[in-house]
């Protein structure tokens, strides 16, 4: 059933394996907590299934993990080469807007699972979409959630500018860095930090 508010389906995003559920958080230094375990190399590869307006909030998902400074890479998988991660649609999707694998998982691929598009609501837009994405990719690389004004929030509500808990954006823009420093705090703890060039010192950017 499609949400019946605006910011309906942002609540409850992710769905657990039992495997990960059995992982035990452990808090990282002023950062968004780890609650899984974290893949042993520094490449994630990813195949995409998703399809027009999801495949560019894949890209800024990507990008933004990948400019994080954390020691690990997101890439798109090439031609008959198996995938780490796999990014779909789901077939079923009781609630939220996705889910995810959290963590590596020895001898499993791992998966980011979208409602479709067909199953949203119409102020699900790609914006929304980048955020959810990012927030489903933090958990494939094993971390938990954090506060309210982080991507990895349990309720993205807050960070999109839906509710009043953080810095609304401006009136149609959004955050030009989808992560918050906890995010990329977390994300360096647990995979170590290497030099990248820095994200825009821009807060807001035009939608």
């Amino acid at each position: 059933m499609p949400p019946t508010s605006r910011w309906a389906g942002l609540r409850r995003c992710c769905g657990l394996t039992a495997v990960a559920l059995a992982l035990a958080p452990a808090a990282a230094h002023g950062g968004v907590p780890q609650a899984g375990q974290r893949w042993p190399g520094p490449t994630i590869t990813y195949e995409n299934w998703l399809a027009g307006s999801d495949r560019w909030a894949l890209r800024r998902a990507v990008g933004a993990w990948n400019r994080s400074g954390a020691a690990v890479r997101f890439r798109r998988a090439g031609p008959l080469r198996a995938a780490g991660v796999s990014v779909t649609y789901a077939s079923a999707l009781s609630s939220g807007l996705g889910r995810a694998q959290l963590g590596y998982v020895p001898f499993r691929t791992a998966y980011v699972q979208l409602r479709r598009p067909s199953e949203r609501h119409v102020r699900h837009d790609r914006f929304v979409m980048a955020a959810v994405i990012t927030h489903e990719l933090g958990h494939v690389l094993g971390l938990g959630h954090g506060g309210p004004c982080t991507v990895m929030a349990p309720d993205l509500g807050a960070w999109i500018g839906a509710t009043d808990e953080c810095r609304s954006a401006p009136q149609h823009q959004w955050r030009c860095n989808l992560l918050a420093p906890d995010d990329v705090s977390g994300a360096v703890a647990l995979y170590g930090a290497t030099a990248v060039r820095p994200a825009t010192a821009r807060r807001w950017c035009r939608r």
